[in-house]
């Protein structure tokens, strides 16, 4: 039986592929007015973001939080944190970056590209498809639990509480899951960062997809 970890920002890490993508769009505004960024944060703009090497997770929502306080809610469909997740994925799984203006998007794109083989069976596809979200960070990891024919709940385990970052990790299961490899409709159903008990998710399966292997999940 497993027991509730109490995890704090302080004690995880982000992987440098989350880190770039906001480095990469407030970099201008480092350069024309860094006295607009925290001083303790100049760092992440002075060297270039390695995407394996682990980075501080607090630093890293501190960067989203000054990022998305310049951007409309309206133009991210009312919610900017679930927009970020939505461009980590496309730019992870397809190297497509339409939505970044050029002077801002990262490096490193596609790094995630061939993981979603389409000839692995779906049960494999869903790991696989939450595994990408679980690279981003050293803690945390999802628990996947068959609840109907055609859907399943991933719940989030050991990981902090935090309503921005649920909203990230929701943006990026939607582009994940709805990807043509797994052709799945995501909805977030609960969330601790909002007083809930858990993170929650669940995926639907069409009509059309084979979910035979989804008895791998019980």
């Amino acid at each position: 039986m497993r027991f509730a970890i109490d995890v704090q920002l302080e004690d995880v890490n982000a992987r440098g592929t989350a880190l770039s993508g906001i480095v990469s769009a407030l970099t201008p505004t480092y350069q024309k007015a860094p006295d607009k960024l925290p001083r303790a944060l100049w760092r992440y703009f002075q060297d270039p973001i390695a995407p394996d090497r682990w980075y501080s997770l607090a630093d890293y929502v501190s960067l989203m939080k000054i990022l998305a306080a310049g951007i409309d809610p309206a133009k991210a469909k009312g919610d900017v944190y679930r927009a970020f997740g939505v461009i980590g994925a496309q730019r992870d799984l397809r190297g497509v970056q339409d939505n970044v203006p050029e002077e801002q998007r990262p490096e490193h794109v596609g790094l995630y590209r061939d993981q979603l083989d389409s000839k692995l069976g779906l049960s494999a596809r869903v790991r696989r498809g939450l595994n990408l979200r679980e690279r981003y960070y050293s803690r945390g990891y999802y628990r996947v639990k068959r609840t109907a024919e055609r859907a399943l709940t991933a719940t989030l385990h050991e990981f902090p509480a935090s309503a921005e970052l649920c909203s990230v990790s929701t943006g990026y299961l939607v582009e994940v899951f709805r990807s043509p490899e797994l052709g799945a409709w995501t909805e977030r159903v609960s969330c601790r960062g909002l007083g809930d008990a858990d993170c929650r998710w669940e995926l639907r399966f069409g009509d059309e997809v084979d979910v035979s292997s989804l008895a791998d999940f019980g």
